[in-house]
């Protein structure tokens, strides 16, 4: 069994452990530990895919967008070999819907609206959204959630007031640091959109829950001290946000924007900072959340593991403006369809690949970060990709450390509490 350390005090260290528990001994113990373990872990890892049920569906609804940004993997909309800078058609749409519900008899748990840009195809959700209603009403299953990533320029109030109607969470991406983002999430002619975006949300905020997505590159790196983040996510917390996501730049098309390995002393800086203000962000009352935080902190109160790091291609699936179906929007413009709904040999091929790159890490089991899709990207290795596996185990690692502060401190009766009433609140 693999195992990382935490941190320690003037009694013990801590040890993160392959299967997810938390162990305090002295260094002497941990390796005494360890030497009786003569098997290696098995059942616990596993991951039930729903055979009745597709977990996840994303939808690329066009492949027109109102920004340019500098990371941008899917080239501002031009993925496609056959683009046109089009909406997806909504007929072939609900064509594809249907053949989806006679394979997944309780139909889909989660659609996520993705571009693009998918306020520019406002209409389209709409379509979507009420032929769903309309064939869960007929098949008397129940009604999928939904969310919506956009950079939030397009967005109104009555859209806002449609999407809160219908369950849809909007997630706006906003990089956090104004001179940041403006530098990397130009609009077309190169302006800036920074105070679009937040004039946006602050007007919006007012009366509706929004959801940001930070997503990290160099240039968050390049100077970064250390409260940096703090100042960032206090930033978040002024326009608004109820809550959001931190995601790794990967494989973007500014190549200069991608981490690199000198940026990791400044990356495990940052993590800790992160990791720092969302725990006390969420032991109070009104606050921001992370809600990556709050999923890797439920995994490991739960010991929650698993042999997959996430479900592309086999409990969620993508569809692309020309009616394609692929695992992931990250294999938009990739020769990688899906064929005839093949399940069983996509699962074979990912396990395979997963104990390939990662068998011996000792974050395997608790991870949600090896992509297949930057793998089948990057045959050739010439780019960096550890971002996302320094992300992983850095928020294992100290949410693990705030875990075992919370307990040495007599609060973690509130902890649990505090996590049971996010539950409830969002459920």
């Amino acid at each position: 069994m693999k195992y990382v350390k935490i941190c320690e005090d003037t009694e013990k260290s801590y040890f993160l452990m392959e299967d997810a528990s938390i162990l305090g001994c002295n260094n002497n113990e941990i390796e005494m530990f360890m030497a009786k373990q003569n098997e290696k872990l098995e059942s616990s890892r596993q991951l039930e895919f729903d055979e009745q049920r597709l977990k996840k569906l994303v939808v690329l609804l066009t492949d027109k967008c109102n920004l340019r940004c500098r990371y941008c993997y899917l080239d501002y909309g031009n993925f496609e070999e056959n683009t046109m800078l089009k909406n997806i058609d909504v007929n072939m749409l609900c064509n594809i819907v249907d053949e989806i519900y006679e394979k997944y008899e309780k139909g889909i748990g989660y659609i996520q609206f993705f571009g693009g840009e998918p306020l520019i195809a406002f209409d389209e959700i709409k379509t979507v959204i009420l032929y769903i209603e309309e064939k869960c009403m007929n098949k008397h299953i129940a009604l999928p959630s939904y969310g919506l990533v956009t950079n939030g320029i397009l967005l109104t109030e009555s859209m806002m007031q449609y999407f809160q109607d219908k369950n849809v969470s909007v997630m706006i991406s906003i990089d956090g640091d104004e001179d940041i983002h403006n530098q990397v999430r130009k609009g077309i002619n190169a302006i800036d959109t920074y105070h679009l975006i937040a004039e946006n949300v602050r007007k919006l905020s007012k009366k509706y829950k929004l959801m940001f997505e930070l997503t990290l590159n160099r240039k968050h790196l390049s100077n970064y001290k250390k409260g940096d983040a703090k100042i960032w996510f206090e930033n978040m917390k002024e326009l608004g946000f109820v809550a959001g996501n931190v995601g790794i730049i990967e494989m973007s098309k500014d190549k200069e924007l991608d981490l690199q390995e000198e940026d990791y002393p400044a990356f495990e800086i940052f993590e800790r900072d992160m990791i720092d203000y969302f725990f006390e962000q969420f032991l109070e009352d009104d606050t921001l959340y992370n809600v990556d935080v709050i999923r890797v902190l439920s995994r490991l109160l739960k010991k929650d593991i698993s042999n997959y790091s996430c479900g592309a291609g086999v409990s969620q699936m993508t569809i692309t403006v020309s009616g394609r179906i692929i695992p992931c929007p990250k294999y938009a413009g990739l020769d990688y369809d899906i064929e005839q709904w093949n399940n069983e040999k996509i699962k074979t091929v990912i396990y395979n690949e997963y104990k390939e790159g990662c068998d011996e890490c000792w974050a395997k089991n608790l991870c949600i970060a090896y992509c297949y899709s930057l793998k089948y990207r990057n045959k050739n290795n010439e780019r960096f990709l550890g971002g996302r596996c320094w992300h992983v185990k850095e928020m294992n690692k100290n949410v693990a450390r705030k875990i075992v502060e919370i307990k040495n401190n007599g609060n973690f009766d509130m902890l649990l509490n505090k996590l049971k009433e996010f539950k409830e609140r969002i459920c």
